[in-house]
This record gives C-alpha cells, structure tokens and sequence, in this order.
C-alpha cells in the first residue's frame, strides 16, 4: 500500500514536472540568440557596410543627375535665374518681364497653367536651348570644386533648386556642408558619399528598430539586415549622388512614427503629443529632400483612419490634423515642390504603364487582395502593425506606379518594402 502510493505520488510529480517543462519551452524564444552570436553577427554587419566604399572606390564618373547635384551644390555662378537652362530662360522671357506686379500676375498665371495642364503647360514644354558641347577643365572645375569664400553658401543653394531639377535642398545643402568641411575632396564623389554613407548608417539602425516595433526577433532582424547590406540597390543609392538614400532614412522613420501612434491608438492608450509632433517633423526633413515622401504619408495616414474608423477608435480627429499640419508644413519649407509633387501623380493610369511597371504591378496588386482577405477572416490583424505597415506601404506603391507609371519613384520606400518582404517570409 505504501510502495503504491509511493509510485502514485511519483507519478503525479513526474507529471507536473513534465507539464511545466512543457510550459516553459513553450514560453522560451528559441529565435533569440546569444551575447557572442550578437556580437559575431554584429561585426558580419559592420564588414557588409564597407560594401559601398569598396565600390565608391572604383566609381570615379558622374552620371548625369550627379552633374546637376553638384552644380547646384556647390557652383557659385549659375542657377535658377542666372543660368541658360529652360526653366530660367522661360522665367525670363515670360514671367519677370516688368514691374513687380506685373511679374507677380505673369508668376500666377504660369502656377495656373502648370496646375491645369502640368506636363504640357508652357512651362514644360520650353525648348531648351542647344547647350550640349564640350568643356574644357577650366569651364568646368569651378562646377564643382568650392572655394574658401563658397563655403556654406546655402542661400545660393537654395535659389538654384528651383531650376530645372525640381527637387528640394536638403540634399543638395548636405552636399554643400560636406564639400565646405573637406575642400580637397569638394569637386569628388567622396564629398556626396560621406552624407550618403552617413544616412546609410543610420537607414540601418532604423530598420533595426521597425523590425523590433513590428515583432521580428534579433535574429529575423540580423537576416533583414544583412540583405539589405548586400542588396545591389543599396550599394546603388549609397554610391550615387542623389537624394534616394537620405530620403529613405527618413521614409523609414516616418514609418516607425506611425506605427508608434498606430500602436498607441490600437492599445486604447492616449496618443502623446510628442509623436504627434516628431512626425510632423520628421516628415518635413524627408519633404525637403524628396517630394514623393507624400504619397508615403498619404496612404500611412489614409490606412490608419480606416483602421480607426472600422474598430471605433479615438482620437481620428487627431491623426487627421497631424497629418494635413505635417503636409502644409512640406510645402511651407519646399514650394518649389509643390509643381512637381503635382505634375508627377498625373494619374496616367493603367494603359500607359510600359511592361516593367507591370512586372512589379501584378504582384503588388495580388499581395494587396491577399492582405484585404485575410483581415476579413481575421479581424485581430486590424491591430497588428506589421499588417499596417504592409496594407500602407502596399497602397503607397501601387499610388506611385499608377500615377507615374515608373518604378524608380517608389524607391526611397525600398528599405522599408524589403523589411516587409523579408518579414511576411518568417510569418508564412
């Protein structure tokens, strides 16, 4: 009787020792790693980021967005009102042609005609004057090469971004700081790689911490990015001269100051000015460096009102003044902007959409009905911020394409997208 309750009481005590072992793995995150592995695969990062600079290195021509960046950096001499180029010989010819008033009402008129009929305007369809020719080194070095007196001169900078570039300054005032710091390496590629590879940095930890807010672990982050270093485009954006790559890094944090005030809003909880205000912010610096971040804060916003609006939420008010204040803000800093901003989402449609659009079209399309199916059968996905993300940034893309039917300007979105992709294959 002893020896029977003996084993009885074993029995029992094996099995709850059995029932919280079974819990305990259960609770464990077996995708979490070490100390040492983070530190080893921390290192692997740190090697892949040299990937630009080994490329950068054997880079040694300008493209021709890259002349344009440069010049309107760093050149002294020409620019919006002062140079030969369309944009300003029309503005010459046509609008500041008298008095100030008369200049004034030409100036509306040409804003009018833009609006109206955006790429076929008068303004769009100058001809440009035959200024293709060959230069010689002394023509051309002082495009380029500042001197001690050019330094910071970012009013210069300012004035020539409204030529026939159309986009904003900030990238091009970066351009003009660095060149100012380091004046031997001013006329080289090298002065533009040191912004680019400084927000390269920064792109990464970014998409470190969207990872982290989304729900990947340390080592789905490790894996992101790690594609992400040895993505072709990203070697591409870091070693060209143009405002791609600084505008990601601030594409991607506007993204995490969404899904912060998502987060916020979902948990019932009081969304804090001060993300209200950081967003703001932060997208005022991405629209100064690049216009199309407002088709990204058209769909993060659009998609989390819906959200809020289909669950009942608080605070729709709020988020719908964050984010028309955050758009008069962009074109406040960058009205030069606002035309191209315009006249890109000119709503080609799809007849016009060459195949390579296409291509990438079809997909997003699919993924996008997959995303619409999946909330109807699971309502929870209403809350989950990677499902936000993806639903937003989906929409965002397919604005783009539709709009301007090509690809390349959906890219400062691209870190953002692969941390998507990459993401929704761990959750398959």
């Amino acid at each position: 009787m002893a020896s029977s309750c003996r084993h009885l009481i074993l029995d029992k005590a094996t099995k709850r020792g059995l029932d919280l072992l079974r819990k305990d793995i259960s609770n464990q995150n077996y995708s979490e790693i070490s100390q040492t592995q983070k530190r080893i695969l921390i290192l692997v990062i740190v090697i892949l980021t040299l990937i630009p600079v080994f490329f950068m290195h054997i880079d040694v021509f300008f493209s021709g967005d890259e002349l344009i960046t440069y010049s309107t950096s760093n050149n002294d001499q020409a620019g919006f009102i002062f140079s030969d180029a369309r944009v300003s010989k029309y503005m010459k010819e046509y609008v500041f042609t008298g008095n100030a008033s008369e200049n004034i009402s030409n100036l509306m008129a040409t804003v009018q005609d833009v609006l109206k009929n955006k790429r076929n305007s008068k303004l769009f369809s100058a001809a440009r004057d035959p200024e293709v020719k060959l230069f010689s080194h002394e023509e051309m070095v002082d495009w380029f090469a500042k001197r001690p007196d050019e330094r910071f001169n970012y009013g210069s900078t300012f004035i020539y971004t409204w030529g026939d570039d159309g986009q904003s300054w900030m990238y091009y005032s970066l351009i003009n700081t660095s060149a100012s710091i380091f004046l031997p390496i001013s006329d080289t590629k090298w002065a533009g790689f040191i912004v680019n590879y400084l927000f390269f940095i920064l792109t990464i930890i970014a998409l470190w911490n969207l990872g982290k807010i989304i729900g990947n672990s340390e080592k789905e982050n490790f894996i992101i990015l790690t594609c992400f270093c040895l993505w072709t485009e990203t070697t591409h954006t870091v070693t060209n001269m143009r405002s791609y790559g600084v505008a990601g890094f601030f594409a991607t944090l506007l993204v995490i100051m969404a899904v912060r005030i998502f987060k916020s809003v979902m948990t019932e909880e009081c969304i804090k000015k001060s993300d209200l205000i950081r967003f703001v912010i932060v997208y005022a610096f991405g629209y100064v460096t690049h216009y199309t971040i407002g088709a990204i804060l058209a769909m993060l916003g659009l998609t989390l009102v819906v959200f809020m609006l289909i669950q009942k939420k608080k605070h729709v008010g709020s988020v719908v003044v964050t984010g028309i204040v955050a758009l008069l803000s962009g074109f406040v800093l960058a009205p030069d902007s606002v035309a191209d901003l315009l006249t890109e989402y000119s709503n080609k449609g799809a007849s016009d959409m060459p195949i390579e659009v296409l291509v990438v079209m079809i997909p997003s399309v699919i993924a996008f009905v997959a995303l619409i199916v999946y909330a109807v059968k699971k309502r929870e996905a209403l809350t989950d911020p990677f499902y936000y993300c993806g639903v937003a940034m989906l929409l965002e893309f397919m604005m783009i394409m539709y709009g301007t039917n090509r690809v390349g300007y959906s890219r400062i979105s691209y870190p953002v997208f692969l941390l998507l992709v990459v993401s929704a294959l761990f959750r398959l």
